[in-house]
């Protein structure tokens, strides 16, 4: 089971000091089946955390009267994105208002390929590794040549990377629909035996995503713009949630088993078809509705989508570029 504890302090440890002062452990969560609708309003939020760091002098929790005591609201967890729109909004923008209506994304990251663990590679690198490829294309000569259109000084880099961590371990600890598979993931970069990814995705303004259900733990971070959701619920076994065993791959697609037909690294095609397989699976599900509340996730706020959760996504008048950290697996009704 994941000590969460620990691996606060395992984050700490490579990090400068300066940066783990003024983090303050959260007293209060609250859990539901869901997982983290990041809208601070929701009455559905599972987590709101924010660091006192990133956010001013404001302070960790909001307090309000109740009855003889006070009662305690966490804010939702959410990283320092201010470099990013201080400084490359507009650039970035003006490239966005060039681009075709299609939703774009970068090469994925694996975690299970790489030496870097989970906890010790670096998410602001990934972004100014893959940003130049999200705006120009993966054969552009620019991405070799060109300075990265997202640049972070060496202070930015750090706390963003902390902030990100920080967020994530809040998040996946919070969640006790399936408290071994995190365990399982930050050793193996694995989630429901699907491997994970860091992957940058621009969706242009007024765009629609199908809707799905998520074979994996997902956890994404809007740079720019904002994200909107409504999030759904399989009503049929009474739990909201598909069971994360019918999201599972099959032996055959497993990685590290002998039978295994596909590549170690996932390859779109790859993904494509077990995610068929996976909607195959799900066709028989009833009862499944999507409700009408509306949550948005903005720059910087931070939103878990559990193993087996179900929703759609979209943007309004801007685009999105998000920083998403999953399989890119989905089940398909």
């Amino acid at each position: 089971m994941l000590n969460f504890s620990a691996l606060v302090v395992a984050t700490a440890l490579l990090l400068p000091s300066s940066l783990v002062t003024g983090f303050q452990p959260h007293r209060s969560i609250t859990n539901t089946k869901w997982g983290a609708l990041v809208n601070t309003m929701s009455t559905t939020t599972t987590l709101h955390y924010r660091n006192e760091t990133s956010f001013g002098d404001d302070g960790d929790e909001s307090m309000a009267a109740v009855g003889w005591g006070v009662a305690m609201k966490p804010r939702p967890p959410s990283v320092d994105v201010s470099a990013i729109n201080h400084q490359h909004r507009y650039i970035l923008m003006d490239y966005f208002d060039e681009m075709k209506t299609t939703v774009k994304c970068s090469t994925p990251h694996w975690i299970h390929t790489t030496k870097d663990g989970l906890l010790t590679c670096s998410p602001a690198e990934i972004i100014e590794k893959q940003i130049n490829e999200v705006v120009f294309g993966s054969t552009t000569p620019m991405l070799v040549e060109d300075t990265p259109l997202i640049q972070f000084t060496e202070p930015q880099r750090t706390k963003f990377d902390f902030d990100w961590r920080y967020a994530f371990m809040r998040m996946v600890s919070s969640n006790q629909n399936n408290p071994d598979e995190y365990s399982w993931m930050l050793k193996r970069g694995e989630s429901n035996s699907h491997p994970l990814r860091f992957q940058l995705i621009y969706i242009p303004p007024f765009t629609s995503l199908t809707k799905h259900i998520h074979a994996s733990f997902e956890f994404n971070v809007p740079l720019l713009g904002a994200l909107y959701e409504r999030r759904g619920e399989c009503l049929e076994n009474g739990e909201g949630m598909v069971p994360a065993e019918m999201l599972q791959r099959n032996f055959e697609h497993t990685i590290g088993s002998p039978l295994n037909e596909l590549s170690e690294v996932p390859t779109w095609d790859d993904l494509k078809l077990i995610s068929g397989y996976l909607s195959e699976r799900v066709q028989g599900l009833g009862g499944m509705q999507v409700n009408a509340e509306e949550n948005v996730v903005n720059a910087g706020d931070c939103l878990m989508n559990p193993i087996g959760s179900y929703h759609e996504g979209y943007t309004k008048e801007e685009p999105c570029l998000m920083l998403a950290f999953g399989s890119n697996v989905h089940a398909r009704l």
